[in-house]
């Protein structure tokens, strides 16, 4: 038997939508031959956090001394931290060349050295512990933090320089209770921006005939006495002692026009002498000045100010005066009318060899000036002048007296329109006394 198999042709059309036509790939030969590439993306630096471990040799160079860091060392645009390590482990480091850090942080318990072999710069650079060596310059262009470890340094001295610039704001200073600073710091400011320089408290150390140069601003905390024995130079800067924050340093100078030093507490000088050379020195309070072994408060130009608004003061200062040139201001005249006498009382000789005295107040009831006593010998310069500020209503053969000194007195200053003359009371001082003509 046969088995026959029926087929009928079907013939379908179908239309598709036109929605749809896109979906459909054109015919090979059409087709765009295209080659896969690579494009090269905007660069973005990412500052890497390296922390120093210190466990393998190679130093510095080997990454793996570095925890944070990835297949390298660090690198001008890095931040470092050294802390704890491994016990046991190699804990110093040497960075052998100039970089540009993010930052410098010696802290935390770190008991090793870190060496700055070559100039180098960080935003912050911070010394809590351990040591820093600086072998060249390291500039500090946010923050510069000393609180404690030690400082050292292959120069004699070193420099740390604290800089405010336009593009990276105003830079700031701490200097706490240290036992150990190698480098002279430099607090200044570039251009408008300015540096400011905090002392918390307490005794800084030095070595190596380090010094502190203020060429922002500096201050001291409130209540909170300062001992540095360095010399600190303050060089067309600023710097505030606050009340109740006495202030005293090896050898201390005021310099250029703009130099400002304000004394609110007690300044002493234990190894030298306080020098103004330039610059203005402004003291109230009943503020005294102590210099040791009977060195000396030297002006060379510029200006010594003494002034009150409240009460008559007295300014001491325990060692020798000598005035070469400038102008020592004594008292001011209060917004009432009310005189408040300013007296600058010298332990030791006082040298008036050039320059002036201004004295602004006088008390005509009691025929009172303000005055500079000395417990030694006055001595006055052929040009040294006295210029005191005496109402016209005060008739003449008036008298006052704005100089006394127990062993008396070498020349005279010119004093215009008065006489000068001299006499000793009953109890040894001798007065110099200058007469309305």
């Amino acid at each position: 038997m046969h088995h026959f198999l029926l087929t009928r042709e079907f013939h379908v059309q179908v239309s598709v939508p036109p929605a749809l036509e896109v979906l459909r790939p054109p015919p090979r030969s059409a087709r765009m031959k295209t080659r896969l590439g690579c494009e090269m993306l905007e660069t973005r630096e990412v500052p890497a956090v390296f922390n120093w471990l210190g466990t393998l040799e190679g130093g510095y160079s080997n990454p793996n001394n570095w925890y944070g860091g990835g297949l390298e060392p660090p690198k001008s645009g890095d931040d470092l931290y050294f802390g704890t390590v491994p016990q046991g482990k190699t804990i110093s480091c040497v960075v052998p060349q100039a970089y540009s850090f993010v930052g410098v942080h010696v802290i935390n318990g770190y008991t090793g050295t870190v060496t700055l072999q070559d100039n180098t710069t960080a935003g912050v650079l911070e010394v809590g512990s351990g040591t820093l060596a600086a072998g060249a310059t390291l500039t500090a262009t946010k923050l510069f933090s000393y609180v404690g470890g030690s400082i050292t340094s292959a120069a004699t001295p070193g420099i740390i320089h604290v800089t405010g610039t336009a593009q990276t704001g105003a830079a700031q200073a701490i200097i706490g209770s240290v036992s150990n600073l190698g480098c002279t710091v430099d607090v200044v400011g570039i251009g408008a921006m300015g540096a400011k320089l905090n002392l918390t408290g307490g005794t800084i150390n030095t070595n190596n005939n380090s010094c502190i140069v203020v060429q922002g601003y500096s201050t001291s905390k409130n209540s909170s006495a300062v001992a540095f024995n360095g010399t600190f130079f303050v060089v067309d800067g600023t710097h505030d002692v606050p009340v109740n924050a006495p202030f005293t340093a090896k050898v201390i100078q005021v310099s250029g026009s703009e130099g400002v030093f304000n004394a609110h507490s007690n300044i002493t000088t234990t190894g030298g002498s306080f020098f103004l050379i330039d610059g203005h020195v402004n003291v109230d309070g009943g503020v005294d000045f102590y210099l040791s072994n009977s060195q000396a408060l030297q002006m060379d130009s510029g200006f010594f100010t003494i002034l009150t608004n409240t009460a008559s003061l007295t300014v001491k200062v325990n060692g020798k005066f000598t005035q070469n040139s400038g102008t020592v201001v004594l008292g001011t005249s209060n917004p009432n009318g009310t005189a408040n006498l300013a007296t600058l009382h010298i332990t030791g000789k006082t040298e008036l060899l050039g320059g002036k005295v201004q004295a602004a107040d006088v008390v005509v009831a009691t025929l009172a000036c303000d005055l500079i006593e000395c417990d030694n010998q006055i001595q006055f310069g052929a040009s040294y002048v006295y210029d005191i500020a005496i109402p016209p209503s005060v008739p003449a053969g008036t008298k006052f007296m704005p100089f006394r000194a127990t062993l008396g007195f070498v020349g005279t200053p010119i004093v215009a329109g008065y006489t000068v003359s001299t006499s000793q009371d009953s109890g040894g001082w001798w007065g110099m006394y200058i007469t309305k003509n």
